[in-house]
């Protein structure tokens, strides 16, 4: 793990200029993802979309969602793969494996700011607690 993984805290503060972020500043690409059925490994592309991480087979075919707002989120190893995150949901877990470690950095920061502004906009809080 890098020494300056300052997005680690208990609470994540967002100012309203960070809200307004813009979609092309938020990581989008191929994304290694555990499949739920057959537990291998397969590309998938990913990108955001509001208060979830959209996915699919294709940049054009994003049809599966992973909602963020309550989701917890964790660097952990599966599967003897390093640089892997895990999104634990209602429903599910997800493990993604990044090809290093900035690349992961890069998407958990993104995945934490998104998910603290589907906090805020769906219960108006000023704080989300990161988990």
């Amino acid at each position: 793990m890098s020494a300056g993984n300052d997005y680690k805290k208990d609470k994540l503060q967002i100012s309203e200029n960070e809200q307004n972020i813009k979609q092309n500043d938020l990581p989008k690409g191929w994304i290694i993802k555990r499949c739920k059925r057959r537990n291998k490994w397969k590309k998938a592309y990913f990108a955001f979309s509001q208060d979830e991480l959209i996915y699919g087979q294709s940049e054009e075919a994003l049809v599966k969602n992973v909602p963020l707002k309550n989701a917890q989120i964790k660097e952990c190893t599966k599967d003897d793969k390093e640089n892997v995150l895990s999104i634990e949901t209602n429903s599910r877990t997800f493990y993604l494996s990044f090809d290093s470690e900035e690349i992961r950095d890069e998407w958990l920061q993104a995945l934490f700011t998104i998910k603290v502004i589907a906090c805020k906009r769906l219960d108006n809080s000023q704080a989300c607690i990161i988990q």
